[in-house]
């Protein structure tokens, strides 16, 4: 669990009369009614990422271990034959 103000890459500030979540300078997510309110936003942008990051490296889990199969069953299939 991380920290409340815990939420870089991202940065909250006002903009106008309401807040935004901002990532490099630039605006993603405005019209937001209090700063507690956009730095929610941005944990739950955090957490979407996180998510889909493990997403990811579950997927490259999967397909090194079928790779790593194929080749055990290659070098099998070399051994049988000589």
């Amino acid at each position: 669990m991380r920290a409340f103000n815990d939420i870089a890459p991202y940065s909250v500030g006002q903009a106008g009369r309401f807040y935004a979540v901002f990532l490099d300078g630039q605006i993603i997510a405005d019209d937001l009614d209090c700063r507690a309110a956009a730095v929610f936003h941005a944990h739950d942008l955090l957490d979407a990422q996180e998510a889909a990051d493990e997403a990811e490296a579950e997927e490259t889990r999967r397909i090194e271990a079928e790779i790593a199969a194929d080749e055990a069953a290659v070098l099998a299939q070399i051994g049988e034959a000589a």
